[in-house]
């Protein structure tokens, strides 16, 4: 966890968290995290005063965002009353992010709640003139590629604004972009389910007559849409990584969430836990690795996927006895070209840029499952690398006599929800990615 740069200066400081303090963060992680991982903001300000009483109120307005480091990027068209007003110089703002993960329902509707992460940040806004092109541009660059900005890709391979036509004249100068520069930040992480009254837990007719849990909120982009328009051009690669994972995505529409992924590692700031995990199995460190240790990481998810979990499948069998095992597979060819594009195309990356600066918690962590996973060189040893995981569940399985499903998302519903025990959905369709690489094909094929 990064140092709490944010910290109030006083329990009165505008960004102090009142209620609920166990939940308050201040580190610049978190923060940020929450910052990336949202695509819209809200900020409030205060028109400036004038002859329509409207003026006299404050204003929240829903706005897209750009990042980059401390500063935070708006833009809109130049007639924009919002802009109009964080143009004025020594503006203060305030802008918040949510990201909600479900919906906590207790036995009293007064412990109702929500798992969410939340920010609030407090900043003083400036105008960027067109004078400085360069830093509009960057501003403007940073805005449009903010969505995509968390996905495991290289820089350029995520681009949206250099992969987008020139910019003309008009858009240029009609457009006002404004920087709010932060002075502080807090943020708010809830987790856990519901917090029952204890007279309501020892009450038989409360605690078996009334349902309590979660109803967990799908989250990610569900598919892709072409404009309909002129003939289309293949789906870029950022635009595919930005639907989640097929088989996560899936659980989640079956009501089997939230899924540990990827993405939760930076999010939570797990990364050095993982690392120590992966020094622990794998560079015999002293530590353990069992039910006690995972729940700290895994404990307020229903399932996991995708690295650095699947590096620990034994281990997690072994600590969840009642767990469903799901083997996913595919063409082994196939998964090293993916693997080669996106995390170990970005991991070379990352290693670049480490040579200039301190090594994130996440690079840290990369190096481990890199060197662990296919002695970082996926070409040479990722196939034996991938049988190798294939027969090592399999053989644990066995020896613990768990059942397994091997399973390619090709085939949908109806195995996965068989296995599983549960009724197949009725008019959704299974979120496979790879109908969106048949349909790249396909167009290609149609535009030569």
């Amino acid at each position: 966890m990064s140092e709490p740069v944010y910290k109030p200066s006083s329990p009165s400081a505008p960004n102090a968290v009142h209620r609920l303090r166990d939940r308050a963060k201040y580190d610049s992680e978190t923060v940020w995290g929450i910052v990336d991982e949202n695509v819209m903001c809200h900020v409030t300000f205060r028109l400036a005063g004038g002859e329509d009483e409207n003026e006299e109120w404050p204003v929240i307005l829903p706005m897209g965002v750009g990042r980059i480091g401390e500063r935070i990027f708006l833009h809109g068209h130049l007639s924009s009353r919002l802009l109009k007003a964080l143009s004025q110089p020594g503006t203060r703002v305030c802008l918040t992010f949510t990201s909600i993960q479900s919906l906590v329902l207790a036995r009293s509707a007064f412990h109702n709640s929500f798992r969410y992460r939340s920010c609030v940040i407090f900043g003083v806004a400036s105008l960027i003139p067109d004078t400085q092109a360069e830093d509009k541009l960057n501003a403007l660059q940073a805005i449009t590629n903010h969505p995509f900005k968390n996905l495991n890709l290289p820089a350029e391979e995520k681009d949206r604004w250099t992969g987008s036509r020139k910019v003309t004249d008009t858009e240029w100068k009609s457009t006002r972009v404004v920087e709010v520069s932060v002075e502080m930040a807090s943020a708010k992480v809830a987790v856990g389910g519901p917090s029952d009254d204890k007279k309501d837990l020892e009450n038989p007719e409360v605690l078996n007559g009334i349902w309590a849990g979660e109803i967990v909120r799908k989250s990610g982009w569900e598919g892709i849409r072409n404009s309909g328009v002129g003939v289309t051009a293949p789906v870029p690669e950022y635009v595919e990584k930005l639907i989640a994972e097929a088989l996560a995505d899936a659980l989640q529409i079956l009501g089997i969430g939230p899924i540990y992924h990827m993405r939760e590692v930076g999010k939570s700031g797990h990364a050095p836990a993982w690392t120590t995990a992966f020094e622990v199995k794998y560079e015999a460190k002293a530590g353990q690795l069992d039910a006690r240790v995972f729940d700290e990481l895994l404990g307020n998810f229903a399932g996991v996927s995708d690295i650095p979990t699947a590096m620990f499948a034994e281990e997690l069998m072994e600590a969840y006895p009642d767990a469903k095992i799901i083997l996913t597979t595919r063409d082994t060819e196939k998964w090293i070209e993916s693997m080669q594009s996106s995390i170990v195309h970005a991991h070379k990356a990352n290693l670049e840029k480490a040579k200039f600066t301190e090594r994130s918690p996440m690079l840290k962590m990369a190096e481990k499952y890199h060197m662990h996973g296919w002695d970082n060189d996926i070409e040479k040893n990722g196939r034996q690398a991938f049988e190798k995981h294939n027969e090592g569940v399999l053989g644990v399985a066995k020896q613990l006599d768990r059942d397994v499903l091997v399973y390619e998302v090709k085939q949908g519903w109806a195995p996965l929800c068989q296995f599983l025990g549960v009724q197949e959905p009725v008019g959704t369709d299974f979120p496979r990615s790879d109908d969106w690489a048949n349909y790249k094909k396909r167009v290609a094929e149609e535009t030569k």
